[in-house]
């Protein structure tokens, strides 16, 4: 429509123009001609001339004003909404929307770079970008989290924390995988790497992505444990019950034969003597496949743990409870049981029984380093923490502690360092915790106690 109003605007002075030159060349070729009128239109001409170049100048100013406007940016600058001359008010509006666009185009892109620059923070993902020199370009909140760090300006600083990480960072290429353990804080975490190396404006960068697979790999192990304890349990049991059916079996002949040699000597088959031999090697295959019996149903129960029923339960009560559970073995050897819970109101979402399980074997365990040591202190800690809002569960005890060998494969199943240790609390524990989806872990010294954490998202 502007465009329309500025088109006629031109043309209706040029028609005008282009009439007055006429009129004015006919003056002058006129035999009659006036000196007056020919001035007059000569005039006429004059400043239709002029204020047709005035006009194409207002409008190469405004353009020029425009175009400067554009490559200089976001800028207030507007011009004027009203005008007498209709053809310029018509373009002042033009340029103004046009003007409006190009101020929106910006922010448009700062809105879209927000947008992906919250994607990245947020994602489920640690990313770190950095250019050819190791200025680092982006450090997202998942690379922090995982790698214990809050800040990171420059790649070489990884060297200080996490050597080996940085090592193999330097050495990834682009499409390049790796896997490293590394420890963040009292955690023990497995990264899964990955490089892509990129090229934008002219600069060099590389991208690192890592996860933590450290739950994978404990889910991974615990169901190839599952499934030998199944098959081991089947095989086992098919052949210790009978042979322990037999040996009682054998145990009742030989005591039938034994007590009828004390009434009729004279029928014994075999001296008294080998009969009672015998009766013991008998009686001592029978305990140890009772015994065995026993060791597969420890073994079983690793593949038999119900799903959580998993409610919301206030964190004081469940340690209240834990704590009157085993008064019987913490009073007895005057060891003090403390309890905090940050805030005391704290509540979480677990399943009770399976938890009150977990902790009463974790204070077993506290009880048993204790021993008869002066002093002793069990203290149970609840509140919320690490990534994600997560729940921790601290059992701390001022024991024996674990040695740093041992520290490694406790919650291996079956390994113990107790005499008559089975092997299956801890292994048990964790199970359980894992179907909270959540992770359990253990930090100790010896001489100076152990701390077992326990995560619940």
């Amino acid at each position: 429509m502007e465009y329309n109003s500025l088109k006629k605007e031109i043309l209706l002075r040029l028609i005008a123009l282009t009439v007055s030159v006429f009129a004015l060349a006919f003056l002058i070729l006129s035999d009659d001609r006036s000196a007056f009128s020919i001035i007059v239109v000569l005039l006429l001409v004059a400043g239709q001339v002029f204020l047709l170049m005035k006009m194409m100048d207002t409008i190469h100013n405004a353009l020029s004003k425009f175009f400067q406007l554009k490559e200089n940016g976001n800028t207030p600058f507007r011009f004027p909404q009203y005008n007498d001359q209709s053809y310029l008010s018509g373009l002042y509006r033009e340029l103004n929307g046009m003007l409006n666009e190009f101020r929106l185009e910006p922010e448009e892109g700062r809105e879209k770079y927000n947008y992906l620059k919250n994607i990245v923070q947020h994602a489920g993902v640690g990313l770190i970008t950095f250019d050819s020199r190791g200025k680092v370009e982006i450090f997202n909140t998942e690379a922090k989290n995982l790698l214990g760090i809050e800040s990171l300006d420059h790649i070489s600083a990884l060297t200080e924390v996490h050597p080996e990480l940085r090592q193999q960072i330097k050495n990834l290429k682009t499409g390049g995988r790796g896997l490293i353990k590394i420890q963040n804080g009292d955690e023990e975490v497995n990264l899964s790497l990955f490089a892509v190396e990129l090229h934008l404006n002219k600069e060099n960068f590389k991208l690192i992505s890592f996860q933590n697979i450290q739950s994978e790999l404990d889910q991974n192990e615990m169901e190839a444990w599952q499934k030998l304890v199944r098959v081991l349990t089947h095989e086992i049991m098919n052949s210790i019950t009978p042979i322990t059916s037999l040996a009682s079996t054998i145990e009742g002949d030989i005591i039938h034969n034994l007590d009828r040699c004390e009434e009729e000597k004279e029928f014994c088959d075999f001296p008294k003597a080998d009969l009672e031999d015998l009766q013991m090697a008998v009686r001592t295959i029978q305990k140890r496949g009772e015994g065995l019996i026993h060791f597969v149903t420890d073994f079983r129960s690793l593949t038999k743990i119900p799903k959580p029923e998993r409610r919301v339960v206030a964190a004081r009560s469940l340690f209240d409870e834990v704590v009157r559970l085993m008064a019987y073995e913490t009073e007895p050897k005057n060891i003090d049981v403390k309890i905090d819970v940050i805030p005391d109101d704290l509540a979480i979402f677990v399943d009770p029984q399976q938890l009150q399980q977990v902790l009463i074997n974790l204070m077993q365990n506290a009880c048993q380093a204790i021993k008869k040591k002066e002093g002793g202190l069990i203290e149970l800690i609840a509140l919320r923490g690490g990534k994600a809002d997560q729940t921790l569960l601290i059992i701390r005890d001022n024991g024996t502690g674990i040695e740093a060998d041992a520290l490694a494969k406790i919650f291996i199943p079956f390994f113990t360092t107790k005499k008559n240790g089975s092997g299956i609390g801890l292994a048990l524990s964790r199970q359980i915790i894992r179907q909270h989806h959540g992770n359990i872990t253990a930090k100790s010294t010896e001489g100076v106690g152990s701390e077992f954490t326990i995560r619940i998202n």
